[in-house]
């Protein structure tokens, strides 16, 4: 599977309210550079977005652009820890 580059993540999170399902998300606002565009830190095999929520809750947003197995095995446990710990998810499902 391709994985989308940082750069077409950021063309997607130009409008939060059409580019994620969840409603909460939606309605959040992602931090932009000095040119107006989703200010991306990228890495090795992510790429993070600063958002906010309309009450004022900073969130981080990352976004995978490669796969590996054991990676995908780690960030499942940790998500599903957390969701039992605060009954909330760490990562979004895909569909």
């Amino acid at each position: 599977m391709d994985w989308p580059l940082a750069s077409e993540y950021t063309a997607m999170l130009q409008n939060p309210a059409i580019a994620f399902v969840d409603p909460q998300l939606r309605a959040c606002r992602v931090r932009r550079d000095g040119h107006n565009q989703p200010l991306a830190i990228c890495g090795q095999f992510a790429a993070v977005f600063q958002a906010e929520m309309p009450d004022g809750e900073r969130l981080a947003i990352r976004v995978f652009t490669s796969d590996r197995e054991e990676r995908t095995e780690r960030y499942r446990r940790i998500s599903e820890y957390l969701a039992e710990k605060n009954g909330f998810p760490a990562l979004v499902r895909s569909s």
